[in-house]
């Protein structure tokens, strides 16, 4: 073996680094990844060099030895500030036909505070949100639609962490039994059962640091019936049975028990096995994490705290797209924080019980959302379909720009004043 520039004999590391990085003094030195454009290959320079380098002057790239390049590039290291360059979007186009049309809304659906899928349905059969707060059920292929229940929140005031407003989100029981309207960003949201159109359950998952996470609701199936999971406190969660009231998690946690964990946005797979959650923790980091939802209802309670499975950890970032894809779990942004992150998903999966990627790639911006075979991504310029095992960008659709999936149906639609865009999904 030959000494290297850094001195050392030893393997050669994998990626080239400037002269700074690498000493007794290169930990000193915030850092970038270069992106050569091949595939997500990258090198490192050290930032004076990357302020050299928009200047018009090329940093000396050098070689070095394994441990270096591993000293400087490591997740723990915390010192990457950036991305330069564009990675090599992998393409592999095949056909897709599917073409967005246009279903016009009934006047009394027409700019809606929000809409969801009733998922257990193969017909594209929604639920609708209006800014008086009722719920409607809208079928987009017959146009038909009526007004199941009524919900009214408490009155709140406030901002998002993210400077945005609060806003109230509906989400719908797979079956269309129950749903819940809840603010995002706020404490406050009820369950409405929608045969009778009566309010079941009035929520309430505190004031403590609510404006940084969507409120954390999810619906989701368990043993034949119904069950609604939702935050009690800024770091507990519940399951409850809104036809009986039935808690189904109950448990005492004490000051040792007890999470220091802000629950944020929660994802329930499509199979009914996991459940993710993305809240966040002080420095503040987002940690998004799941946990086995069967075991938590099924008797095991305190698997919402002690058998948590880490899926990411990045520094002052969290709220951001997620969806599943088959059994992986796809998180948007690949990097350590939120002012390092480039375009792209990391797949993990949460059998895996770490936080080990299955896959990584570049590319995908936007909403997510998944199915068994395909990631759909929904960028400014319009929708892109990947292979999520491959990385490979198979499709795209120019101008269309989903904002939910209705997975029973295969579509995605977006509304638009007064008509909803569809786009019906191949198998």
């Amino acid at each position: 073996m030959k000494v290297h520039p850094c001195g050392h004999v030893a393997r050669l590391g994998p990626k080239l680094m400037c002269r700074h990085l690498m000493g007794e003094d290169g930990l000193s030195h915030d850092y970038v990844h270069l992106l050569t454009g091949r595939g997500m290959e990258y090198h490192l320079c050290c930032e004076d060099c990357d302020k050299a380098r928009a200047d018009g002057v090329e940093p000396e790239l050098l070689e070095a030895c394994e441990g270096c390049v591993e000293r400087i590039d490591d997740p723990d290291n915390r010192a990457l500030v950036g991305w330069r360059g564009e990675p090599e979007i992998l393409r592999r186009p095949e056909p897709f036909e599917a073409v967005p049309f246009r279903t016009e809304l009934p006047r009394r659906l027409r700019e809606p505070v929000d809409f969801a899928a009733v998922a257990g349905e193969d017909r594209p059969v929604w639920m609708v949100l209006t800014d008086d707060g009722r719920i409607m059920r809208f079928d987009a292929d017959t146009g038909d639609f009526a007004v199941l229940a009524r919900v009214r929140l408490p009155s709140e005031k406030g901002k998002a962490r993210n400077g945005g407003e609060l806003r109230r989100r509906l989400h719908v029981a797979p079956r269309g039994d129950f749903a819940a309207v809840v603010r995002d960003y706020g404490r406050h949201g009820a369950v409405v059962d929608l045969a009778t159109g009566r309010t079941v359950m009035k929520l309430d998952g505190g004031d403590y640091r609510c404006d940084t996470v969507p409120f954390s609701l999810a619906f989701t199936e368990h043993e034949g019936r119904t069950v609604v999971v939702h935050r009690t406190d800024w770091n507990r969660v519940d399951a409850t049975d809104p036809a009986t009231g039935e808690l189904l998690t109950d448990r005492t946690l004490d000051k040792e028990s007890s999470l220091d964990y802000f629950h944020g946005a929660l994802h329930v797979s499509p199979d009914g096995r996991w459940i993710v959650d993305d809240g966040w923790v002080w420095a503040p980091v987002g940690i998004p994490y799941a946990w086995d939802l069967r075991a938590w209802l099924s008797g095991e309670p305190r698997v919402a705290e002690e058998g948590l499975t880490r899926l990411a950890y990045r520094d002052y970032h969290w709220d951001g797209p997620m969806a599943w894809a088959g059994d992986a779990f796809a998180i948007a942004g690949i990097g350590p924080d939120d002012i390092a992150l480039l375009d792209g998903v990391v797949l993990v999966h949460p059998g895996n019980g770490d936080d080990s990627p299955v896959n990584v790639f570049p590319g995908p911006r936007g909403a997510l959302f998944g199915d068994a075979r395909r990631l759909y991504s929904a960028g400014p310029d319009g929708l892109e379909v990947w292979d999520p095992f491959t990385g490979e960008r198979t499709a795209a659709v120019p101008g269309f720009v989903p904002a939910r999936h209705h997975p029973g149906a295969r579509e995605l639609a977006a509304v638009t004043g007064s008509a909803m865009e569809r786009l019906r999904l191949p198998a």
